[in-house]
């Protein structure tokens, strides 16, 4: 119940601090994905296949000043499935929201780079045998930062 209670305080602070903040519209939508199917081989406790996916929406708010910072809430889901029933730290899918600090930029080549400081709440319900088997609630404090392009510019 405590949980269950500290997600819907998060999402419900999440949701509605930006509007008290600032009654302007928002400066943007960003919005990141990912998923990653693989198969490890020659490894005791690893062996097998696993899918890896994440997906987040975000409103960037306003902007520090005449900076590339940005605010921003987000809400995502992310889950991680293997064909190893038994590792159920494997098998897990779960909502997420949060708010962070966040920065876009250029990367050398014809890249791009991403970078962000923030909090999420988030809840994994994990299932062994695809049965649910255990949920976890918390919050996470997060430093992120990403980087690509394309050294041949195009």
């Amino acid at each position: 119940m405590i949980k269950k209670t500290m997600v819907l305080c998060a999402s419900f602070l999440t949701l509605s601090l930006p509007p008290l903040l600032s009654r302007a519209e928002p400066i943007g939508y960003p919005y990141s994905a990912y998923a990653t199917l693989s198969n490890t081989w020659g490894s005791e406790d690893e062996d097998g296949y696993k899918f890896d996916g994440y997906g987040e929406q975000g409103i960037d708010w306003l902007r520090l000043g005449a900076s590339r910072w940005l605010f921003n809430t987000f809400v995502g889901v992310a889950g991680t499935v293997s064909d190893q029933k038994e590792r159920y730290w494997d098998n897990k899918a779960g909502p997420r929201a949060g708010l962070k600090l966040r920065w876009e930029g250029p990367a050398p080549g014809s890249g791009w780079s991403n970078m962000a400081v923030g909090v999420r709440a988030e809840n994994y319900q994990y299932y062994g045998d695809n049965q649910p088997y255990d949920s976890d609630t918390r919050f996470v404090l997060f430093l992120e930062a990403a980087i690509g392009g394309d050294w041949k510019k195009k």
